[in-house]
This record gives C-alpha cells, sequence and structure tokens, in this order.
C-alpha cells in the first residue's frame, strides 16, 4: 500500500507541474504579446466607433427630411464599410 500511495502522490506532483508549466507558458504569451493584443482591440474599437458615426450621421440626416422610404433606411441599418476599410488601413502598422 506504500508504494501505491507514493505512487499517486507522484502523479498529483506531475498533474500539477503541467499545470504549472501551462499556466507559465500562457503568462510569457501574454506578456510577450500584450502590446500587439491592446493594438488589436484598438483597432477594433476604432473601427466600430467609426462605423457607428456613420450610422448616427445618417440617422440625424434622414430625421431632417420629412419622407422616409425604404432605401433611406436601408442605409441607416447597413454601415459604411468604406470607413471601415480606411480605419483599418490607417491603424494597421503591423
Amino acid at each position: 500500500s506504500d508504494t501505491y500511495f507514493l505512487s499517486e502522490i507522484f502523479v498529483i506532483m506531475n498533474y500539477n507541474v503541467y499545470l504549472f508549466c501551462l499556466i507559465f507558458i500562457l503568462f510569457l504569451f501574454y506578456f510577450f504579446f500584450r502590446s500587439r493584443i491592446n493594438h488589436n482591440i484598438n483597432v477594433f474599437s476604432i473601427m466600430l466607433s467609426s462605423a457607428y458615426t456613420n450610422i448616427n450621421l445618417k440617422i440625424s440626416q434622414n430625421v431632417k427630411s420629412t419622407t422616409q422610404s425604404k432605401s433611406t433606411l436601408k442605409s441607416i441599418l447597413i454601415p459604411d464599410f468604406s470607413n471601415y476599410l480606411y480605419t483599418f488601413h490607417l491603424f494597421n502598422i503591423c
């Protein structure tokens, strides 16, 4: 029973070592790629905000006009992808 107990402890220790190594590698990955990840998140948020400003501009322009047809509603709902591409080219340095 003594050897069984020792082998079980060894298995548990192995599991802990594997877990520790995995966490350590993840931490290294995070610290190494942190700036790049932040940069990509910033690019994504800038793209989103530019799309939302386009939508808001279209809504404000369409509210000024009294008649709203289906085409203007479609232009409100579909964001401008030209602005997406422009901001992506502007900020995608990597």
